[in-house]
């Protein structure tokens, strides 16, 4: 890994009011290996009540976060991953991820762009160097399932 990019998640999702709140806050807490989230409550494009939950991982469970996002996703799903990570990555060098919340609360992962747990990859630089992002993460993610999976 260069020692030059430090990298932390933000991890967000939207619950509608008939969801069970606790419960899927915990688990999904679980699974991205923290407890620690922010809320905000915003009303529905019906008028329904709706939270959207979002929490920081901090650099140092970033590996071990992505680790097991990496190894617990499928092989097809990790092609897509690679193939899109052109669309994927912004400006900033910012990595968007969406994955089915609901697989996650039944214990899996999959990809999705309907209901997602949205995960941000965001890289931090420690003194200012050129790169190409979509090179680096595929390098970054191809290591870090390798080695998570081992």
């Amino acid at each position: 890994m260069d020692e030059n990019i430090r990298l932390s998640l933000e991890v967000s999702f939207i619950l509608n009011a008939t969801e069970n709140e606790k419960n899927s806050i915990k688990q999904i807490g679980k699974f991205v290996g923290t407890n620690s989230f922010s809320k905000v409550d915003v009303d529905g494009y019906y008028g329904n009540l709706m939270h959207i939950i979002t929490m920081s991982i901090t650099e140092s469970q970033t590996d071990a976060t992505l680790g097991k996002i990496l190894k617990s996703i499928s092989e097809k799903d990790m092609g897509i991953i690679m193939t899109s990570l052109s669309s994927s990555t912004d400006k900033d060098g910012n990595l968007h991820i969406r994955v089915d919340k609901q697989s996650i609360l039944e214990g899996s992962i999959k990809l999705s762009q309907r209901d997602p747990l949205k995960i941000k990859i965001i890289p931090r630089l420690t003194k200012p160097i050129s790169i190409d992002w979509v090179k680096w993460y595929s390098q970054r993610l191809e290591d870090l399932r390798k080695q998570y999976r081992d």
